[in-house]
């Protein structure tokens, strides 16, 4: 039964790839739209991430290699996201996300261990745990705008990235501050626990 499962999520992870390759509505690329957004389109992280789970909990061998291969390409593998804002809007479309994901389904497979390292005791990762769900709401438009300012002021978007990473945190921070936290507060308030 477990190999059947395996399969169906390895189908998922190359799926939004082929997807986005035979969708009529994904190109021409726009700044912001349907082909950026689709969920079907960009499920790829997801799909790795329950592989990831399914091999730590199922196929501990598997999870083995998967650890050792991924520490010993880590530094390769994240180093080659420097490239991404160098590749054309059709490459990064249809192979970037998937990379993207790759990259954080193989950093994400190094770093886990049985028993926390000491960066998870750092207050900086419980802060950004805790900021997390309101990075990842605010992320994409935050690439898309820095994307667009980037290209209408004529500079090279390899120079900006940093500033982009920093903008990601700056908004996804806002965001909880502003609306999540508050949100959070009202709902304990009405429905305790």
């Amino acid at each position: 039964m477990r190999c059947p499962l395996l399969l169906v999520l390895l189908v998922a992870v190359f799926a939004p790839t082929v997807l986005r390759f035979l969708d009529p509505q994904a190109l021409p690329l726009s700044s912001f739209g349907y082909a950026e957004t689709a969920t079907h389109l960009r499920f790829d992280g997801l799909a790795m991430g329950l592989v990831l789970a399914y091999l730590k909990t199922f196929q501990i061998e598997y999870w083995i290699l998967l650890k050792r291969f991924s520490k010993r390409s880590c530094l390769l593998v994240v180093g080659s996201l420097l490239t991404v804002p160098m590749w054309s809007p059709e490459v990064t479309y249809y192979f970037g996300y998937f990379w993207v994901s790759v990259v954080c389904t193989l950093t994400l497979a190094a770093v886990v261990d049985e028993k926390p390292s000491a960066i998870a005791e750092l207050s900086l990762t419980a802060r950004l745990a805790t900021y997390s769900y309101s990075i990842y709401l605010t992320h994409a438009l935050v690439i898309h705008a820095s994307v667009w300012a980037t290209d209408k002021i004529g500079i090279s978007r390899y120079l900006l990235v940093p500033a982009w990473v920093a903008a990601i945190f700056f908004f996804g921070l806002a965001v909880y501050s502003l609306i999540e936290r508050p949100s959070l507060r009202w709902r304990d308030a009405v429905l305790p626990k």
